[in-house]
């Protein structure tokens, strides 16, 4: 079946990709001949090399010890899966930052097709669209190549051989392209490639000159693959990647709420699912933000971040009651008033209502709710933190607190009233 030409496709890759996870690590061995092995000893095999390994004939496929005698400046090691895997994923995200449906390749790290079609709005061309993605991965610090063109084979052909952003408008010009890849440049086995080789059988095109039927009876069914996939005669729809949803639970409460420990309920009642997604995923809580809607207008934002990423429900409730239910005022950071009445030329305004059973023993850093020149109100103190979470810092209370909260009860009459912390 053939490919359709009307869908713009557009393939990217990351050469060697491991090799520039390797050369991250190893920033020094940019300056030799270097390559990614299975296993660090002499038997190993190369799985990837740099283009100065390449000029000394060190291809994909050789022992170590038989590359080292090629370029006796070869550098080798080992990248683990994981660690593929890992930016792999990353890039993922990336690159869905430009279009919603991005398929990396199984079989070959650093290989990635993207749809381009239905991004005209967006991107007035092709060559906008490629180049802000390109533009992206290099100033993520990777070597890469894009094409974008028609067909699946072709336009991962000429990212293989092709430096920078190759853009075709016509889908006999990629093909012809496409024709000329060397057939080293591909991800196909070193037996296959080896035996080509010694055929005279450097490129695509010439691959394309042998009869279908004798490469499939000669090299096996993978080989049979890559030729009709250079032929254009086997079609495979993009297979992309699904996005991971953003983790979230919303709860709107009937009607506003004071007490801390309704409140406190109904946020343990909202983790819990979202841990068990976490625990799905095999990850684990490294931040959670909470969200407050203040009765009185107005949103207050809190972070809390354990100290090694959890799971523990209970451990997480309790150090959320410590380190944000208990904080009551927060100063705004702005100019004074005219009418006066502020501290430090901020607003005293109540936090979330469901905080005002616990004032005068609020947990929170002094930077979140004092204006600049206000910390000579507060006084801090070390306080204990539940186990596995950073320091906490405890909030100190004087006698101008209460006046001011008298002073602020007496401007906002209603049920939003602060007490101080003798009046409990």
């Amino acid at each position: 079946m053939k490919s359709c030409t009307t869908v713009r496709l557009g393939c990217v890759d990351l050469p060697a990709f491991p090799l520039q996870l390797l050369l991250r690590r190893h920033p020094e061995w940019r300056a030799y001949p270097a390559a990614v092995v299975d296993q660090d000893k002499p038997q190993g095999l190369l799985l990837w090399v740099n283009e100065k390994a390449r000029r000394q004939g060190v291809l994909p496929g050789l022992r170590y010890a038989a590359a080292f005698s090629l370029a006796a400046t070869l550098r080798a090691g080992q990248v683990l899966p994981a660690e593929i895997d890992k930016a792999g994923g990353e890039l993922v995200k990336t690159l869905m930052r430009f279009t919603p449906e991005v398929e990396p390749a199984n079989e070959e790290p650093g290989v990635f097709w993207l749809n381009g079609a239905g991004l005209q709005r967006l991107y007035g061309s092709p060559q906008q669209w490629a180049h802000a993605i390109y533009q992206n991965l290099r100033r993520r610090g990777f070597a890469v190549n894009l094409a974008v063109g028609f067909t699946r084979f072709g336009t991962y052909a000429i990212a293989k051989a092709k430096r920078g952003a190759t853009i075709f408008h016509d889908p006999a010009a990629e093909r012809t392209a496409a024709r000329k890849t060397p057939l080293q440049r591909l991800n196909i086995e070193p037996e296959f490639r080896d035996a080509l080789l010694k055929l005279g059988i450097k490129t695509v095109g010439d691959l394309l000159l042998l009869p279908s039927g004798g490469v499939r009876e000669r090299f096996g069914k993978e080989a049979h693959r890559v030729y009709r996939m250079a032929a254009d005669d086997l079609w495979m729809p993009l297979e992309p990647k699904s996005p991971e949803e953003a983790l979230a639970q919303k709860y709107i409460l009937d009607d506003p709420e004071d007490d801390a420990t309704r409140l406190l309920f109904v946020m343990k009642q909202s983790l819990h699912p979202l841990l068990a997604v976490l625990a799905k995923r095999h990850q684990a809580l490294v931040t959670l933000w909470i969200s407050f809607v203040i009765d009185h207008g107005g949103r207050i934002r809190e972070s809390l971040r354990p100290a090694a990423p959890t799971l523990d429900a209970v451990q997480i409730a309790v150090e959320t009651r410590r380190r944000h239910g208990l904080v009551l005022l927060r100063i705004e950071a702005q100019a004074p008033r005219e009418r006066g009445g502020a501290l430090l030329g901020g607003d005293v305004i109540c936090l979330p209502v469901w905080a005002l059973d616990l004032v005068g023993i609020g947990i929170g850093a002094a930077s979140a709710f004092a204006a600049p020149g206000a910390a000579s109100s507060f006084r801090l103190a070390d306080a204990v933190a539940a186990p596995g979470f950073t320091a906490a810092r405890r909030l100190g209370w004087n006698r101008r607190h209460d006046a001011l909260l008298q002073e602020h009860n007496d401007r906002r009459p209603g049920r939003l009233r602060c007490r101080s912390r003798g009046k409990r």
